[in-house]
């Protein structure tokens, strides 16, 4: 693996999808209220798209749509007044906004269904909305504060991580997306202090891979990936734990994950039994990776082009995007 090119970002926590046909990229930037457009070819920017703190962004490609969690998004699970803005690419302008101080959590689109699922943490319910029309079809209520969404499009099966109470105790739940049926998976495991970031489900193996973070006393933190058999509906393997800065991410098509760790400047390739079969390291001096690496709170962000096994990643401080070639 090699840098073979990387983009100047603006100020900001940042979120990462990507359009694999045109290999374009839009990166959110919380901090200076903008998602920026990148020609993954020609590595630059190429547009620009003013939108109030956007977070999440998902891309629904058969109608060249955005949507975007923007305002105060709940990122510790609390509903802080955020919508789901919806952007027509053909013109960078908002065209739509769906809900409007709700906390929205996290979304997720199973294409096939043309569904748009997202989270609302402080009411306890999953949105379910229809991409043709952006309307909301169902608020499913799921008891809990449910924050990570992964879907198995396959058989329509919405898979959920979160807080089922005030406890911290995680709980996993899984949604019927024919019928919006809900059901708990696991729940008031002893993982007090423990939050879910991310959430990946594996057709291959029909395991869901979970991002964790776990406070270990007060403001030291560490992450890990943690495995979930969905046949047992047991705990499997789970990577060893590393600093708050590290970042998880996922290439379906492959079978790989990704597992940063900035305070070293490297990230892990993994197979779906998390041993690692690969490494990348930044060819940046030790100075470089400890002023934009290391003592930020905010998670690495990865998003894959599998067709031209190119992985772009981006991190909070050093305000580059990096173009990553297998």
């Amino acid at each position: 693996m090699e840098t073979i090119g990387t983009v100047e970002l603006e100020n900001g926590e940042y979120f990462v999808t990507l359009d694999e046909k045109s290999n374009t990229v839009y990166v959110s930037n919380n901090k200076s209220d903008s998602i920026l457009i990148i020609d993954g070819n020609a590595k630059k920017t190429v547009n620009r798209i003013e939108i109030e703190r956007p977070r999440e962004l998902v891309l629904n490609s058969d109608n060249n749509t955005l949507y975007v969690i923007s305002g105060n998004a709940g990122f510790w699970l609390r509903d802080n007044g955020a919508k789901i803005s919806v952007i027509n690419l053909a013109t960078n302008q908002i065209i739509d906004s769906i809900g409007k101080k709700e906390g929205f959590g996290d979304i997720k689109l199973n294409q096939k269904t043309k569904s748009l699922y997202a989270t609302q943490t402080n009411s306890k319910k999953v949105w379910v909305i229809d991409t043709l029309t952006n309307v909301v079809k169902e608020q499913i209520k799921v008891g809990g504060k449910y924050r990570s969404i992964a879907i198995d499009k396959v058989n329509n099966m919405i898979y959920l991580a979160g807080r089922e109470r005030f406890d911290d105790k995680m709980s996993f739940a899984v949604i019927d997306g024919k019928n919006d049926s809900f059901e708990k998976i696991t729940s008031k495991m002893v993982w007090s202090g423990k939050k879910v970031w991310e959430l990946y489900y594996n057709q291959v193996n029909n395991k869901l891979y979970a991002f964790v973070e776990q406070s270990r006393g007060e403001n030291t933190f560490e992450v890990f990936i943690q495995s979930i058999d969905l046949e047992s509906r047991s705990f499997g393997q789970k990577t060893e734990s590393r600093g708050v800065q590290d970042g998880m991410g996922f290439d379906e098509s492959r079978n790989r994950f990704y597992f940063s760790d900035v305070q070293k400047g490297e990230f892990s390739v993994l197979n779906y039994s998390l041993e690692e079969i690969g490494l990348f390291r930044f060819t940046e001096p030790k100075g470089f990776v400890e002023k934009h690496f290391k003592g930020h709170g905010y998670h690495s962000k990865f998003a894959v082009n599998s067709d031209l096994q190119l992985i772009y990643i981006a991190g909070s401080k050093m305000n580059l995007l990096h173009i990553i070639k297998e």
